[in-house]
């Protein structure tokens, strides 16, 4: 791995991480296979507010004719509740490529519809047990995708997607697509040159605008870059940046950073054994560093915070094994782990789960045949060692929640200088405790709190600002996050 364009040491101070303990790797606490007599793919994955999951994908084996769009629910232990199959059953074929939590406990899921030699984004909002409340699709007389869509705080939705139809010239676009909570478009923007764009991800920004990554290619040569794309509510565009080396990266997902900045991961195809980048920036997407791993091949990329500000990601092996790679704030690897089943297999998506560990949506594939593979992972131990030859916390923190502005999910940070009575808990704006995070006796250490404000026992927060206030043997520091739905 090599880290670039900033001392990494400095930064982690910059931004409160915790050097205390080292990540070890987490074991396999159970996996559960999906799929029937042909071809089932997942591509999305997410933990629901009752700690159950959903994962997102297509089948072959359960389509009505041709290829179905695939939703698969179930519990925490990974059993199923239900399946649900979209498609029209005439012949086309239909997938998902992303899928979230809705602020009513339904899902959102985006992805593509082939019928008639089109290609259209397809756009589907269900209610909590799958049941479709409206499918809206979006295109023209060329190949139109979704990738991503997230809420936003009206209620509506954000799509990210790549077009041909609206692309000016021989190539496709970045397209992004705003719309209301009925699936009507609001507004619809195309992005980039006369030559290949792509649209992979969307997330917030925290100006309620929105930061996209995909690729750009300039028509010159056959490479492409990474590309960072930032707009406002509206859709117009604040800034571009573009990352790249020899070969082709494309972006793949993108995250807002404590400091207001970004991080994205990228799959770099130029490195000669399969490669993986993870880029770190500021507000402005000015590059600060940039990490890069070795021999991660097929979609490579999938990206989410750890409790401690670093990354997970997941990709597969160049010898056709699952992988995981988890690396901390700064972009160093702290491990790696691979799993393998049938003839080869890949990961799709990786999530961080509310108690610590990782859910993770994967494929396998034995003789021409793929099949879902969900994998669970525990929490993440810590090394002893570590924690002997690192000197503990000289001081009583609270630190800014990650990400902020945040939906549904941030993290808390803190430290204890000495063992302590901790009381961590979350008070609307009049000063009412609304939820009690921590109530325990802790020893000395850094700690990080993963807080689902969808948490099934108080019901959905709404939307607003919150504190949070951290009191340890009487002392009291409170910060301020905002939850975005």
């Amino acid at each position: 791995m090599n880290v670039h364009s900033i001392q990494l040491l400095v930064l982690g101070a910059l931004l409160g991480i915790a050097q205390s303990v080292s990540a070890q790797e987490p074991d396999t606490s159970w996996t559960r296979t999906f799929g029937g007599d042909a071809s089932d793919v997942a591509r999305s994955v997410l933990e629901t507010s009752d700690g159950g999951f959903v994962l997102g994908g297509e089948t072959f084996s359960f389509g009505a004719g041709a290829s179905d769009a695939w939703l698969i629910r179930t519990d925490e232990n990974g059993d199923t509740l239900w399946t649900k199959t979209y498609g029209d059953g005439g012949g086309s074929y239909e997938s998902l490529n992303a899928v979230n939590e809705t602020d009513d406990g339904g899902y959102i899921m985006t992805g593509r519809v082939f019928a008639g030699g089109v290609t259209d984004m397809l756009l589907i909002r269900t209610d909590e047990n799958g049941d479709t409340l409206w499918t809206r699709t979006y295109g023209s007389f060329d190949t139109d995708s979704g990738y991503d869509v997230l809420q936003t705080p009206d209620g509506g939705f954000i799509v990210c997607g790549t077009t041909r139809s609206y692309h000016t010239g021989f190539g496709s676009s970045v397209w992004l697509f705003r719309t209301d909570a009925d699936g009507d478009s609001l507004w619809s923007k195309t992005y980039g040159g006369s030559s290949y764009q792509e649209g992979s991800a969307v997330n917030l920004a925290p100006d309620d605008g929105f930061i996209v990554t995909g690729s750009y290619n300039d028509g010159g040569s056959q490479s492409g870059d990474v590309w960072l794309l930032r707009t406002d509510a509206q859709g117009d565009t604040l800034w571009t940046r573009r990352y790249g080396g020899e070969g082709t990266q494309q972006g793949s997902a993108v995250l807002n950073t404590s400091d207001g900045g970004f991080v994205l991961s990228a799959s770099d195809f130029g490195a000669t054994a399969g490669g993986l980048w993870l880029v770190r920036t500021d507000e402005d997407g000015e590059n600060l560093w940039i990490a890069t791993f070795d021999g991660v091949v097929d979609n490579a990329g999938s990206l989410d915070e750890t409790a401690d500000g670093g990354f997970i990601l997941t990709g597969s092996t160049i010898d056709g094994e699952l992988l995981l790679i988890r690396t901390d704030a700064g972009g160093n690897e702290l491990w790696r782990k691979t799993l393998d089943r049938g003839d080869s297999a890949y990961g799709a998506a990786v999530r961080r789960t509310d108690d610590g560990g990782y859910i993770v949506a994967g494929n396998t594939e034995s003789s021409g045949q793929t099949d879902i593979w969900m994998i669970r992972l525990g929490s993440e131990s810590t090394s002893s060692d570590a924690q002997t030859a690192t000197a503990l916390p000289t001081a009583f923190r609270l630190d800014q929640n990650f990400p902020n502005p945040f939906n549904p999910s941030t993290t808390i940070t803190y430290a204890l200088q000495q063992p302590a009575v901790v009381h961590l808990a979350v008070f609307n704006v009049l000063g009412q405790e609304v939820r009690t995070l921590v109530n325990a006796l802790q020893p000395a250490g850094e700690y990080g709190f993963r807080w689902n404000a969808r948490d099934a026992a108080g019901g959905f927060m709404s939307s607003g600002v919150y504190l949070y206030r951290l009191n340890v043997d009487g002392v009291v520091q409170t910060r301020t996050m905002q939850l975005l739905k």
